[in-house]
């Protein structure tokens, strides 16, 4: 049976390279770049031992070569695994990793950014990982917002640029939001003006003057305060408006590495604020967010008509977002075998 198991090793497994998981000694990673297999295995109490892959093929085989080389009696179940997150966002960075990005991405200045992050996190600097990330997708959402509205993007910061590229998605596509109620300030001036003019008068009419300034002192605040009460009755039961460009599954992706960059924006560390709850996970669904992003983006811009209008163009990728919103699961989907 050893000779066996000798033999299994040497087929699948004599390349593979060995590293520990960032932030948890207590799990190895296993990986071979050319076949791009990869596992991470860790031992659990009572003697059994976990493994996850990201090909169930790698699991079984590792299966057949422990029973091979261990004359014992074992255990073991190969189920699939959704959850928890941060389990599987620790075998997204080391699967990366294995992959040539010029393979999935075809934008060169994409993959430079790809590998300045993954270089990051292999040097366990997660939170120059995440700002890295976070200037990368603000790249990305200028690019996108200059393709859809054909104006410069504003210079701000990444949760202002997703707004201001929202209510302009929503000014082109439904118009620009009309201004509700009535400016009263005019009228108080022209009343004011007149009740000066009269009184400078020969001879002022006071049954004039005296309903003029109940106009300027009771009726117009009156007036104003109405129309004040029914415009906001008026913002209160219209529905909000949103321009869909993102589908679901983006636009968790792109809210999940705005919170992120935030917590790691140089003003909140300037005021004292710790990051040292940001690691290596953190790192890792910021750089998820920006291969999803990405993907989706260099997809969709080969899919515009740029000869149709701003409108036109707005809505036809809306539709095409519609079309996706039944969101996909973008955790990697892994095979565990439990041995015990």
């Amino acid at each position: 049976m050893l000779a066996e198991g000798v033999e299994k090793y040497k087929d699948y497994f004599l390349q593979f390279r060995c590293s520990v998981v960032p932030e948890n000694p207590g799990k190895l990673n296993f990986s071979e770049t050319t076949t791009r297999h990869f596992f991470q295995a860790s031992q659990e109490p009572r003697g059994m031992l976990k493994i996850f892959s990201t090909h169930e093929e790698t699991v079984l085989k590792l299966r057949e070569l422990l029973i091979s080389v261990i004359d014992v009696k074992m255990e073991t179940e190969v189920i699939r695994v959704f959850s928890p997150e941060t389990l599987l966002m620790e075998l997204y960075v080391p699967v990366m990793q294995m992959l040539k990005t010029t393979n999935f991405l075809s934008d060169v200045s994409t993959s430079k950014n790809l590998e300045q992050v993954l270089d990051e996190v292999r040097e366990e600097r997660f939170v120059h990982a995440i700002r890295a990330t976070g200037i990368a997708v603000e790249e990305l959402i200028v690019e996108i917002y200059e393709t859809y509205i054909r104006e410069k993007a504003p210079s701000c910061a990444l949760g202002e640029l997703l707004t201001s590229l929202q209510n302009r998605l929503k000014e082109i596509v439904h118009g620009q939001s009309k201004k509700n109620g009535h400016d009263f300030g005019d009228a108080k001036k022209a009343i004011g003006k007149f009740i000066e003019i009269q009184k400078k008068g020969a001879a002022p009419d006071p049954s004039l003057l005296g309903l003029c300034e109940v106009l300027q002192k009771n009726i117009v605040p009156l007036m104003e305060e109405l129309g004040a009460r029914a415009t906001e009755s008026s913002r209160n039961l219209q529905k909000e408006v949103k321009v869909v460009l993102f589908p679901p599954y983006v636009q968790r992706c792109v809210n999940e590495l705005v919170t992120l960059r935030n917590r790691v924006s140089h003003r909140v560390e300037k005021i004292a604020s710790s990051v040292t709850n940001v690691g290596y996970v953190e790192a890792s669904l910021g750089l998820r967010a920006y291969v999803v992003l990405s993907s989706w983006w260099y997809t969709e811009r080969g899919l515009i008509n740029y000869k149709e209008s701003r409108k036109k163009i707005v809505e036809e990728s809306a539709a095409r977002s519609l079309r996706l919103s039944e969101e996909t699961d973008l955790s990697l989907t892994t095979s565990a075998s439990s041995i015990s």
